[in-house]
């Protein structure tokens, strides 16, 4: 009876390990993938492994022991001006509205215009397609990353006013985890607080946000999003800027004192990252980044 007991005990335990969840393959001890799946709150969704490479900051080659557990809180991202708004294909600041007239608006009688499509990942250097932006999400759920098969590309969403050639659109996911419907920028895991700048390894991923996102010119802002490992971590989702005459993505951020960097963006590990200085970032983690760009293609 006693060993019957004891039988039925351990097959309980063996179903318990063995419930269904995110898939992981093998880890190597210690690295920042095999940490990082630990939420019982989000959904099993498909989540890859992206095969690591040694020095690679997606398995964890150099996180800091004593960064801040939370991050600062950004301070108020400043008014941008008509000329910063112009570089990132904004429209130009609202007139003030003086007291003694009033201000109507005269919005436009043609719905904006809807894309959908997926986006391409292309080697910077030679302009060579080496693939798509994921659906599956890699380093444990916390970014995107690229694939080279175009059956596991992100399906996006967007639209631009009627007759708007370019814009900043908010990207919407389609097909990947629901919990982060908005593609944008997540502070990474290793920086100290939410500024990227030449000289400066500190990095985004490329991630899911939570609704409603943050709104053209806010700065780093604590909103639900990918990265869940531990410590918060502020984003932006208003960081894209469309080309519709070339399918050209480029992406902006804005730091903690309302300046725009000028990002650079590379793949690590099939991860995908922006920052201010690639090299900087390949100094801290030493293994092969290539520099990318991104298209978008109708779907």
């Amino acid at each position: 009876m006693l060993l019957k007991s004891a039988f039925s005990l351990l097959v309980i335990a063996v179903s318990v390990v063995a419930s269904p969840g995110v898939a992981r393959a093998d880890c190597a001890p210690g690295s920042e993938i095999c940490a990082s799946s630990t939420s019982t709150a989000r959904r099993s969704l498909p989540v890859e492994r992206a095969e690591c490479e040694p020095g690679s900051e997606l398995c964890g080659a150099s996180s800091t022991p004593d960064r801040r557990e939370f991050p600062s809180v950004a301070p108020p991202a400043k008014r941008m001006t008509n000329a910063e708004r112009l570089a990132r294909g904004l429209p130009l600041n609202k007139p003030q509205a003086r007291a003694t007239r009033t201000s109507r608006s005269s919005p436009s009688d043609l719905p904006p215009v809807p894309y959908s499509g997926i986006i391409e990942v292309h080697n910077a250097d030679n302009g060579n397609l080496i693939g798509y932006i994921s659906k599956n999400l890699v380093n444990g759920g916390a970014q995107f990353g690229y694939d080279p098969s175009i059956a596991n590309a992100l399906l996006v969403s967007f639209e631009l006013p009627a007759g708007a050639t370019s814009g900043s659109p908010q990207i919407h996911n389609l097909n990947s985890n629901p919990d982060w419907p908005l593609l944008g920028l997540v502070q990474g895991r290793d920086d100290t607080d939410s500024n990227v700048k030449p000289g400066s390894y500190q990095y985004l991923y490329i991630g899911g946000v939570a609704n409603p996102g943050t709104q053209p010119g806010d700065g780093p802002t604590l909103i639900d999003n990918s990265y869940f490992i531990g410590a918060a971590r502020t984003a932006e989702t208003s960081v894209w800027t469309f080309d519709a005459a070339t399918g050209s993505l480029t992406l902006t951020w804005v730091n903690e004192d309302g300046t725009l960097p000028d990002l650079q963006v590379w793949t690590q590990s099939t991860g995908l990252y922006a920052g201010g200085d690639k090299a900087a970032f390949v100094a801290r983690y030493p293994a092969p980044a290539t520099s990318v760009t991104y298209k978008f293609v109708p779907q």
